[in-house]
């Protein structure tokens, strides 16, 4: 009895021996993402925004409203997700903006840099469709000598480079002052434009000219629409800025977008020149969407732009021979992307395009399905085909479809009621 108490305790002891040391040897292994973790990531296009701003010109409390607006899909095809601490982060900041009893938020401060990954999900199925990365950097590092920031802005340039789309921010308080005859106005917006310019003119991707403290501009003109051609024509009266519209116009997207993070009613500028909230005022943010909503048609429209025709043509003729057999074939072929001959294809006639070397596989994916909207439209293919057709993987294809939809919407909206937000047809002056 006892021999065999002795035999059993001695099992019992080894096995939790090799229970801990296995438990030791494996506590610093970090855990392995699960195949549908790693096919979901390895399917999301990836896309990079770089904003610029100096210190205090609104990009800060821009970028909290368009969280704040986006995080749900209200009245929308889809929304934004961001994680903690960085949702946590910008709930905290559009709080302190749209309280009229709390001061402003402080901003950027010059040289700091910060990312923000949103990801874009669809609100039928609540697919990921694309992640945008955020830059948010303080313009400052471009035109101040400071010390030890030669690191800081060779990350910057680095960025600039590698950017799918570029938004410059124009504080509209300079505006204000401009129109109001200050003295600073003018210097502070000569000072923006000229290193706005240099900048744009070294990126070869999409640039939007983002308007801020839209609200603040009400008293000088009789709608938006008044507005925004007064600010262009100011804008265009700069020689650079002018010269700049008119080299790139031809094959690159320029973009003027007027944003408020507050909207109308919400501050106004006081006797000693700030701006101060009204005390019983409420936030209701005006077009702040606009800068992320026409980030991805203009990178597609821009690649559409600078593509040969003839490259252009021979892809559409393709996916028009796939949908001529039904809303499947053509799913097929966007789901074997760029595996197949059209893949191959498509790496060939986009290889010389700035951009698209950027883009990544499904980005280039993503555009090819942007391309074939017209023909889907052509051929009178419901969502409904598209489902019947479609599995997991093709299902996610047809969210994307969707949404590219509504972000072009969007964009033929922007255009419609302010046609001067489109700069890429030239100067009109």
């Amino acid at each position: 009895m006892n021999a065999s108490f002795i035999v059993i305790a001695a099992v019992v002891l080894a096995v939790a021996a090799w229970w801990l040391i296995d438990k030791r040897r494996t506590s610093h292994v970090r855990k392995l993402p699960t195949l549908a973790q790693v096919t979901r990531e390895q399917l999301l296009p990836q896309f990079q925004v770089v904003a610029l701003g100096a210190a205090g010109s609104g990009k800060t409390a821009l970028l909290a409203s368009l969280h704040h607006e986006l995080q749900t899909p209200a009245g929308r095809g889809y929304y934004l997700t961001l994680a903690d601490p960085s949702a946590r982060e910008l709930t905290g900041i559009y709080l302190q903006l749209a309280d009229p009893g709390q001061k402003w938020h402080a901003g950027t401060r010059a040289g700091q840099e910060r990312e923000f990954v949103f990801t874009c999900v669809s609100r039928s199925g609540h697919q990921e469709l694309a992640r945008i990365t955020y830059v948010d950097y303080a313009g400052e590092l471009l035109t101040e000598i400071q010390p030890d920031a030669d690191e800081s802005v060779d990350r910057l340039q680095a960025y600039i480079r590698d950017a799918h789309a570029l938004l410059l921010i124009i504080d509209g308080l300079r505006l204000y002052q401009y129109f109001a005859g200050q003295p600073q106005g003018a210097i502070r917006l000569e000072e923006a434009i000229s290193t706005f310019v240099r900048t744009a003119y070294r990126a070869s991707c999409p640039v939007h000219f983002v308007i801020t403290k839209w609200d603040l501009l009400e008293s000088i003109g009789a709608d938006d629409r008044d507005r925004l051609r007064k600010v262009r024509d100011l804008l265009l009266s700069n020689p650079h800025f002018r010269s700049l519209v008119t080299e790139h116009s031809r094959d690159r997207i320029i973009r003027l977008i007027p944003v408020s993070a507050v909207g109308s009613g919400f501050a106004r500028v006081d006797e000693h020149g700030h701006v101060v909230k009204q005390p019983t005022a409420s936030a209701k943010p005006q077009f702040v969407d606009l800068p992320l909503a026409t980030v991805i048609p203009d990178i597609f429209r821009q690649l559409e732009l600078q593509t040969s025709r003839t490259a252009r043509e021979t892809l559409l003729a393709e996916m028009d021979k796939r949908l001529a057999l039904g809303a499947g074939h053509w799913l097929s072929a966007l789901k074997l992307g760029m595996a197949g001959p059209t893949g191959a294809f498509i790496k060939n006639a986009l290889g010389t395009v700035p951009v698209a070397g950027t883009l990544g596989v499904h980005g280039m994916e993503l555009f090819v399905q942007w391309l074939s909207r017209p023909a889907l439209q052509r051929y009178d293919i419901t969502q409904e085909q598209l489902l019947e057709a479609g599995d997991v993987t093709q299902r996610l294809l047809l969210a994307r479809h969707t949404v590219l939809d509504e972000f072009e919407r969007r964009v033929a909206a922007l255009e419609s009621i302010l046609p001067e937000s489109n700069l890429s047809d030239g100067p009109r002056m």
